[in-house]
């Protein structure tokens, strides 16, 4: 009869007779094995894949005989719930190890021969990985792992830990078949795929997901700069520009945007920055964040005999990090294969991959001459400009089709000032050139400055057609303008051209004299303001500006906006009358504009030289020329002690004694210096004030009002909308018996805020002290929102107050808002209906033109034809609805205007 205990079927435990009883596990240790009979092998641990039912979270469940009474648990056998585990690909099939109950030892078995091949590495050489990084390592032994010989006998073939995966005798080695694979059910794990092999698991897919959204955010949508890298001194300097002039080409072939080497040249030269200095990593990061760029590409070349070194790095000016080193190298002569290469490799840090390959890309560059391309280099590192204009022609002839020195060669004449050899040479560049788009509009500038403005206008109408630029609007306006052409409008192209580019002061001051010159001086000065509130160094808008006014008869403004010029600069002397003839636009010279945040030198840098040329002009005896010097210095830094120190002295050698004490009290004012206080009383005695020298000394500041508007004058400047900072300089103002400019201040506060209307009068009770309440001051460079968003706040209250009848409340939100954001165009069509509303139509005609100024809107100009028409202005309200018709000839409200009675 087969013992029960041994032969029993595959995967089931032995039944143990009724009554027996297990004694209880140690708490450590192996548990010894039950008593059995002699010579009785130890049981086996369940086969793999045997059926079990799993109740709960306690041990094993096994079908028991009938009739037999449930038994209770068994918590010396230990839970034996499956380990899924990956083995080799994600796709492969799922294999499970059996768990070692505690108390049995493993069988011993006679070792099989070694078959030479390697088992599969343990659990813990299977470590999981990053998603997308790395290759899959399929089954075998670790990078240091060697392939392990048979076993001694009796050793387990993992660990002897605790929940340890172990063998078994009837596992294979390797993955376990299919039908073995043995998932429980509660476990909620995917039986094995038959059939076709399956799609991309999702693991895969999140890999790839992931890699792509790291490589989004590593990107940022700006430009790439490249600065020429570093190198040894001499005769190799040519390698450096080379790369900085090819690369950004290279990368713009591959679709991603990239500032050429000129543009970078321009953004140098408006941060001061020389061109031929040794570019540093603080001045290149003032160039990539001045060009709006993303990343910079930096990097150094070393030379070894003829073997040619190449190393770059992407410095994220976002972030402030540093890519690891791309390198490359070769000979010499490979150096434009060397520039694609590492051109393709900066290409595949960008969110999307280039298309094709690199060998295709790198063949894609054309067969070149390296003596032409060498020559062309050498030209681009020479400092002479004779020796760059040789050498560039010298390229030319070795390569008549190299496109790139037939460009920096038209570059170089137009800035000599050749144009006609400069219209030639960029009409020689091939129409299917890469660089065809910057020839055609380098072609255009030439023909522009030889008065050719038919063929301008045609050019930059074709580019427009294709790709509606800033520059190329701009440009395409001037032709107009200058040819006087009413179609299109050169203020219509350049509105256009403002709203693509609106930080771009260029734009706004061609629109203003466009403006002008078409006879609307009102909206021009309305533009101009603007320039030279944003650029308050730019002479010529502040020139125009007065013109302006004057043209609108605004005399007083007028005047005041010429002293200030006349005090920054006397070049302008012969211009105080207006001169329309004057060819004061703007032309652009790159489609690429350059805006820059802040200036290349600061104002107190400035005046420091200002100051410098006064102090040699007066030691050489030329008074007038000194003060000049002098009260540029002034206006450029007006809290400078010294320079008010300066003037009061200059002054009192010419006998003015009356505006060098003024001096001196400004010079008091800007910081409490006790020489500069006995000067005074010295000047005072000397025009026999005595007792007024006598109290100086004792004077404070804070009984000095002329002081305190004096300081505010600067927070209310720098600090616009510092409301407390107004109301308390409109309070100085009238303690100083300077009513117009305190009343003139008081009115800009109510029209910001309402809350100060009980304060008209000077309350000096008020405790408006700041306190600080950390020794650590935090001064913003700007402010928690910008002057846009508070607008489009008190528009919306506006719109509330308006429709719920309170039309006080609405104008005194719509005024503010127009106040914070000057140029937005529904705003003004909103404050010129509410006057509409309350019957003030001049108020309203007054906003529906700054409104058009700001933005040409054919509904706007409509509803200004109708007012016109409603206060019995019939022939302008004609014209308006004309203009209309003009750029829409199918407008039937308009031609009922315009034929109207």
């Amino acid at each position: 009869m087969p013992d029960p205990l041994l032969h029993r079927p595959r995967g089931q435990r032995p039944l143990r007779p009724r009554g027996f009883r297990e004694p209880p596990a140690p708490l450590h240790g192996a548990r010894p094995a039950p008593a059995a009979a002699a010579g009785s092998p130890p049981p086996l641990p369940a086969a793999h894949g045997a059926p079990r039912r799993s109740r709960g979270r306690g041990g094993d469940h096994l079908p028991q005989p009938p009739g037999e009474r449930r038994r209770r648990l068994e918590p010396h056998l230990r839970h034996s719930r499956p380990l899924p585990r990956l083995r080799g690909h994600p796709r492969a099939p799922r294999g499970l190890r059996p768990l070692r109950c505690r108390g049995l030892p493993p069988r011993r078995r006679a070792p099989r021969p070694h078959r030479g091949a390697a088992r599969e590495p343990p659990l813990v050489h299977e470590r999981s990985r990053l998603p997308g990084v790395g290759r899959p390592r399929g089954p075998g032994p670790g990078p240091r792992h060697r392939a392990r010989g048979p076993r001694p006998p009796g050793v387990s073939r993992s660990g002897a830990l605790d929940r340890e995966p172990l063998g078994d005798r009837r596992q294979r080695e390797g993955p376990p078949a299919l039908r073995n694979a043995g998932l429980p059910a509660p476990q909620g794990v995917r039986g094995p795929r038959l059939g076709p092999a399956p799609g991309p698991d999702r693991a895969a897919g999140l890999s790839r997901l992931l890699a792509f959204l790291i490589a989004s955010a590593s990107a940022a949508n700006g430009p790439v700069v490249v600065v020429p890298p570093e190198g040894p001194a001499g005769d190799s300097a040519w390698i450096a520009q080379a790369v900085a002039d090819g690369l950004p080409r290279a990368l713009g072939r591959l679709g991603l945007a990239s500032v050429g080497r000129a543009d970078r040249l321009r953004a140098q030269e408006a941060l001061g920055i020389p061109a031929a200095a040794t570019t540093t990593r603080a001045s290149s990061i003032r160039v990539g964040e001045a060009l709006d760029a993303a990343r910079l590409v930096v990097g150094s070349y070393e030379l070894r005999a003829r073997e040619l070194v190449l190393s770059l790095r992407l410095l994220d000016l976002e972030r402030g990090t540093l890519s690891a080193p791309l390198i490359a190298s070769g000979p010499v002569e490979t150096l434009p294969s060397l520039i694609h290469t590492l051109a393709w490799d900066i290409a595949l840090t960008a969110p999307g991959p280039p298309a094709g390959s690199r060998e295709a890309f790198v063949a894609s560059g054309g067969i070149l001459s390296f003596e032409a391309f060498k020559a062309y280099a050498e030209g681009l590192a020479a400092s002479d400009p004779a020796s760059r204009l040789k050498l560039v022609k010298r390229a030319l002839s070795l390569a008549p089709e190299y496109d790139e020195a037939r460009l920096d060669l038209g570059g170089q004449l137009l800035e000599t000032r050749d144009f006609k050899a400069a219209e030639e040479a960029f009409g020689r560049i091939r129409p299917d050139s890469s660089l065809a788009r910057e020839g055609r509009f380098l072609r255009g500038v030439a023909l522009l400055h030889l008065g050719r403005y038919r063929e301008a206008a045609d050019l930059y109408g074709a580019l427009a057609s294709e790709e509606p630029s800033a520059a190329v609007l701009n440009n395409r306006a001037i032709a107009s303008l200058r040819l006087g052409s009413a179609s299109p409008r050169a203020s219509a192209l350049l509105r256009e051209a403002a709203e693509k580019e609106p930080d771009a002061s260029d734009l706004a001051f061609n629109l203003a004299w466009a403006l002008l010159l078409e006879g609307d001086p009102e909206a021009s000065a309305f533009w101009l303001r603007g320039v030279v509130r944003r650029e308050g160094r730019d002479n010529r808008a502040r020139l125009v500006l007065s013109w302006a006014l004057a043209k609108a008869g605004r005399e007083a403004e007028a005047q005041e906006e010429w002293k200030a010029l006349s005090a920054v600069s006397s070049s302008y002397q012969s211009l105080s009358s207006p001169d329309l003839s004057r060819r004061f636009e703007r032309i652009q010279v790159s489609e690429r504009l350059i805006t820059l945040d802040g200036e290349g030198r600061s104002d107190a840098e400035m005046a420091a030289t200002h100051a410098a040329r006064a102090d040699k002009l007066a030691e050489a005896g030329d008074l007038e020329g000194a003060l000049a010097e002098l009260t540029r210095a002034a206006y450029l830094d007006p809290y400078g002690g010294r320079v008010h120190r300066r003037l009061a002295r200059l002054h009192r050698r010419r006998g003015e004694t009356d505006k060098a004490l003024a001096e001196l009290r400004m010079s008091l004012w800007c910081r409490e210096d006790p020489g500069v206080r006995l000067e005074l009383a010295g000047l005072l005695k000397d025009m026999g004030r005595t007792a007024e020298a006598r109290s100086e000394a004792r004077l404070l500041l804070e009984g000095d009002p002329e002081a305190s508007a004096f300081w505010l004058r600067g927070v209310v400047r720098r600090e616009g909308r510092d409301n407390r900072a107004r109301l308390v300089l409109s309070w100085a103002l009238a303690k100083a018996g300077r009513e117009a400019e305190a009343q003139e201040e008081w009115k800009a506060l109510s029209a910001v805020s309402s809350s100060y209307q009980s304060l008209s009068s000077p309350d000096l009770s008020r405790r408006f002290e700041r306190i600080q309440v950390s020794e650590r001051l935090i001064t913003l460079d700007g402010e928690g929102r910008s002057d846009a968003e508070m607008a489009a706040t008190h528009a919306a209250r506006a719109d509330k107050l308006a429709e719920a009848g309170d039309l006080e409340g609405a104008l005194a939100e719509l005024t503010r808002a127009a106040y914070l954001d000057p140029y937005g165009g529904r705003v003004h069509r909103r404050l010129a209906r509410l006057h509409r509303r309350r019957g003030e139509t001049d108020k309203a005609l007054a906003e529906l033109r700054m409104s058009l100024w700001c933005r040409e809107d054919p509904g706007v100009r409509l509803e200004l034809a109708g007012l016109l028409k409603d206060m019995g202005r019939t022939a302008e309200a004609r014209s308006e609805a004309r203009r209309v018709l003009e750029g829409d000839p199918g407008n039937e409200e308009a031609r009922r205007l315009a034929e109207g009675p």
